[in-house]
């Protein structure tokens, strides 16, 4: 159902918008329901670059200790695509508080200070990153780089095929609690208040 000045506003070349910010201003709010309690403290919602695929940690209507184990992969019409950790032995040990998604790739950090790599397509876990000390509470993938930041206090960046971490980054004094990347460059935001930006050595 469409709201919030209805449907998505139609633009014509002739009055194309000015700029990205632009666009965002001239469009349409859809609410979409999806039945799930986000449990996480941090990255707790994703979505693919595309648009098509929502990512979420948890699973709204299960009440048997495993919702927030989990992790929940909608289409963007709101249909429930599969979850991800249903099986034990695949499942975090304890809750999800971030997630990633990249192609047919997602990633899931979690209060067990591990991040679980998972193939959409398959349903299946393919990889555990070890390597923090503490809650992972922020993610983000791109390619092959996956980026972890922690209540540790320290930025990570793995290798999504070889499941190795290639950089420790510290100088936070608190939680890191949100993370984005671009072509060579990583940002960490942290609850001690600061941003802080982190270039590739190529």
């Amino acid at each position: 159902s469409a709201a919030g000045g209805g449907g998505a506003a139609a633009v014509s070349m002739g009055n194309a918008p000015s700029s990205p910010a632009a666009a965002w201003g001239k469009g349409g709010y859809q609410a979409v329901r999806m039945p799930v309690k986000l449990w996480g403290r941090g990255d707790c919602v994703a979505a693919s670059e595309d648009g098509h695929t929502l990512v979420c940690c948890g699973s709204g209507d299960t009440d048997d200790g495993t919702a927030e184990l989990q992790v929940s992969v909608y289409t963007s019409t709101g249909s429930l695509r599969c979850r991800l950790g249903e099986i034990e032995e695949h499942r975090h040990a304890r809750g999800v508080r971030c997630v990633a998604i990249d192609g047919d790739a997602v990633a899931s950090g979690s209060e067990d200070d591990t991040i679980r790599l998972w193939s959409l397509s398959s349903g299946e876990c393919t990889g555990v990153l070890t390597g923090h000390t503490l809650e992972v509470w922020a993610l983000a993938m791109r390619g092959d780089l996956v980026v972890s930041g922690s209540r540790d206090q320290t930025v990570r960046w793995w290798s999504r095929q070889t499941k190795q971490c290639s950089r420790v980054g510290q100088g936070h004094a608190s939680t890191i609690n949100g993370l984005a990347l671009g072509d060579g460059i990583a940002i960490s935001a942290s609850t001690d208040g600061s941003a802080r930006v982190w270039l590739s050595a190529e």
